[in-house]
């Protein structure tokens, strides 16, 4: 009996509304309690009212009561009136409206990792020289160090000759790109960044042979998708200039392009100087000069675009 009792008497209280709509500066009490109007709301509503009668007055805005009535509402009903020219009138009723619920956001999917590059010293004796990578130290194999599947961005690298140290310090790694230092005198060169490309096989020794015709040199071919992306990655990655065309600079040397691809590359610079200097860079190397015109609209100014095709004739 008392647990039904609870139930009846929770679900009676706090659950109606009446709402007053007005266009005059008014004032609602609704049993003897003053109710304020929302932000952006023409009149004012009474919230959390139990079911059953309630007295409404409405004073006008000196005070003055204007219209006294009595309005019933039920539990989870909302009772809307209005008052016109003085005259309170019940506009309609109906269930209390229930906000939607917020739309859930999924969470976007982290970015791709980069691709890892490799980190290589050649031109050493493996009994010499020893080298690390982040502490690590690297393995000697065919004529040559070689740390493969370097997570790209700065490591700290340390090679020794003997008791000399040719270099102690951090070296960037290239997404998908071969990184090859050669030691010059008692430092280290590590100013070539390549791609990473398959050797031809080296040709079979014939004793004697017989004289023929040497067949026309092989058209090149330009540099693969792959290699070509993570070359784009690695221009991307450094945020000056000189640094992006010391990238462009390495790779040019082993690689052939089209048009499209130069024009991929010159979308990376800032400015329109470097765009005319990586042009120039890449320029002996492409494939298809007949195509330059279309770097037209990777070009802002007149005298870069004259620039670049004088590049081509």
């Amino acid at each position: 009996m008392f647990p039904l009792l609870l139930v009846t008497l929770a679900q009676l209280a706090n659950a109606a509304e009446i709402q007053l709509i007005s266009s005059e500066p008014v004032t609602m009490e609704v049993d003897g309690r003053v109710v304020t109007g929302r932000p952006g709301e023409r009149g004012a509503t009474a919230t959390d009212l139990a079911g059953g009668a309630h007295r409404v007055q409405i004073f006008d805005a000196q005070d003055r009561l204007l219209t006294t009535t009595t309005v019933t509402a039920t539990v989870q009903e909302q009772v809307r009136l209005e008052l016109r020219r003085g005259q309170l009138s019940e506009l309609g009723r109906g269930p209390l409206p229930t906000a939607a619920p917020a739309a859930v956001c999924p969470e976007p999917p982290p970015p791709p990792a980069p691709e890892p590059g490799t980190l290589q010293l050649t031109a050493v004796r493996g009994e010499d020289v020893a080298m690390w990578v982040d502490g690590k130290p690297v393995r000697f194999t065919s004529g040559s160090f070689v740390a493969t599947s370097v997570s790209a961005g700065l490591h700290d690298v340390r090679v020794v000759r003997g008791s000399a140290t040719l270099f102690a310090g951090q070296m960037r790694v290239y997404p998908g790109l071969v990184r090859r230092c050669v030691p010059e005198g008692a430092e280290l060169d590590c100013v070539h960044v390549e791609a990473v490309v398959s050797l031809p096989p080296k040709p079979a020794v014939v004793e004697k042979p017989a004289v023929v015709t040497a067949p026309p040199p092989a058209r090149p071919s330009p540099m693969n998708d792959r290699d070509f992306t993570s070359f784009v990655a690695a221009v991307k990655a450094e945020s000056f200039g000189s640094d992006q065309m010391g990238v462009i600079q390495s790779v040019v040397r082993a690689n052939w392009f089209t048009v499209a691809q130069v024009g991929v590359v010159l979308d990376q610079l800032t400015h329109s100087s470097e765009k005319v200097e990586a042009a120039t860079l890449l320029a002996p190397r492409v494939l298809d000069p007949e195509n330059a015109y279309k770097l037209n609209e990777h070009l802002t100014f007149s005298s870069d675009k004259e620039a670049v095709r004088a590049l081509f004739r």
